[in-house]
């Protein structure tokens, strides 16, 4: 069984998205269907080892019973069938005189011949108003004295006796009599768990390899546009030979510039998620104003929204507003929020950002009124590769490393990050960062 769920889990590696829904829908269903004939027989077998352990017990206690009445002479008499009076209690009339020890003897002797070897308890009861006159609630060890055991107000003196047994761990015994069927469930429950494990992990590592070969799709898109502009600039200013006027020269100067630091920034931010990965990132922690920085990447970014008719509201209202953090990370932690911000609003911007703060740091939100994000798709935005699905929007391009890095910063700072975010409503996410 474990080798044909582990060709199945296999073979879901080579298979269509749909197809491997169905084929897991089918998988769980036959793996409940296996669960509960398990359960069913389980349940069967435990209820015949109860079944066997009650007749077991009625036939002890009978035999008991009639040799207590031929101790006081009084074999003739017939004995009412043996009462069951819950699962583990059993109560035995015989309407006669009982000595304590000489019922814990048979009791002993009774139960190891028929091999009943449950824990038990016995007592005895005064025929007429069925008192309990003598009775041990915890079960005697074999070098006890029996006659040092406590007695109600009744004596022993009386001439008229019923008795009961009962078996507290009755339940525990019969399960230790199960032995090999609780072997096998326990053997089919880790070969389900072991196949889900290995399942779960095959469609995780199906996910990833898509989303990987999406990711180097969008790099090389993404690497080689600003490559071909700086190519065809470049040639431009070559071919010209002084040609061109001063303005148009600074014209195509200015675009290899631009061309040039967004390759440096996406070359950067590969090469920091790299080092994430490879534990080798430190961060260089000084004390921050949060409210100077945020500041500052607004008056970076503003032109660019502004150009799109968008706009940037900054609300600062954390009172206690200095943090220790890693400047360039930081930076960059707000720049990727900022910059999604504008990305996913199809129409003009409109992005604002505030700040809160509490006892143990301080909250920074941005928020946007763009095309929002699905309640499913918020499950993995922090993923890497992972790209938002943008709907009819296109032209967002990315490599879909930028939410994953900045919540890997946040959390290495020691902070968190949460999305609040519904389709063509816009998105609202929340970063905290600790003083310290």
């Amino acid at each position: 069984m474990l080798s044909f769920l582990l060709v199945y889990a296999l073979v879901l590696l080579y298979m269509k998205r749909k197809t491997i829904r169905i084929v897991v829908v089918m998988l769980l269903a036959a793996m409940a269907g296996i669960i509960t004939v398990q359960t069913f027989w389980f349940s069967k077998a435990y209820d015949e080892q109860e079944r066997q352990f009650s007749n077991h017990v009625n036939i002890a206690l009978r035999n008991i019973a009639d040799q207590l009445l031929k101790l006081n002479g009084d074999a003739t008499t017939v004995i009412p069938p043996i009462q069951q009076q819950t699962a583990n209690d059993f109560y035995v009339t015989t309407n006669t005189y009982i000595q304590y020890s000489t019922l814990d003897s048979l009791l002993q002797s009774t139960f190891a011949a028929l091999h009943i070897e449950s824990e038990y308890h016995f007592a005895l009861y005064e025929c007429e108003e069925n008192w309990m006159v003598a009775g041990a609630y915890v079960f005697l060890p074999e070098e006890q004295d029996t006659s040092a055991i406590a007695c109600a107000s009744r004596t022993l003196d009386l001439g008229c006796f019923n008795f009961g047994v009962t078996f507290p761990n009755k339940s525990a015994h019969l399960a230790s009599e199960m032995g090999i069927w609780i072997f096998s469930s326990v053997v089919l429950l880790l070969i389900i768990a072991f196949f889900l494990f290995t399942m779960i992990s095959m469609i995780k590592e199906k996910r990833l390899s898509a989303m990987k070969t999406d990711f180097i799709n969008n790099m090389t898109h993404e690497l080689k546009t600003p490559i071909t502009n700086i190519s065809i600039a470049s040639e431009v200013l070559r071919n010209t030979e002084g040609q061109l006027d001063q303005k148009k020269a600074q014209r195509y100067a200015d675009i290899i510039y631009a061309e040039n630091q967004r390759l440096k920034t996406q070359v950067e931010q590969v090469l920091q998620i790299a080092a994430l990965e490879s534990g080798e990132l430190k961060l260089k922690k000084k004390p921050l104003n949060i409210h100077e920085v945020i500041a500052q990447l607004i008056h970076t970014i503003e032109p660019r929204v502004q150009q799109r008719k968008g706009s940037i509201v900054f609300t600062p209202k954390a009172g206690e507003h200095e943090i220790s953090a890693d400047k360039t990370h930081l930076v960059n932690v707000l720049y990727n929020l900022i910059d999604n911000a504008d990305k996913y609003s199809p129409t003009a911007p409109n992005i604002t950002i505030t700040t809160r703060s509490n006892k143990e740091g301080i909250l920074i939100a941005v928020i946007d009124k763009g095309i929002g994000i699905g309640k499913e798709a918020q499950k993995f935005i922090f993923d890497k590769f992972y790209r938002t699905p943008t709907g009819d929007v296109h032209d967002v391009t990315g490599f879909g490393l930028g939410l994953s890095y900045v919540k890997t910063i946040i959390e290495a700072h020691g902070g968190f990050i949460t999305v609040k975010s519904e389709p063509r409503k816009g998105s609202a996410f929340e970063a905290f960062f600790p003083y310290v």
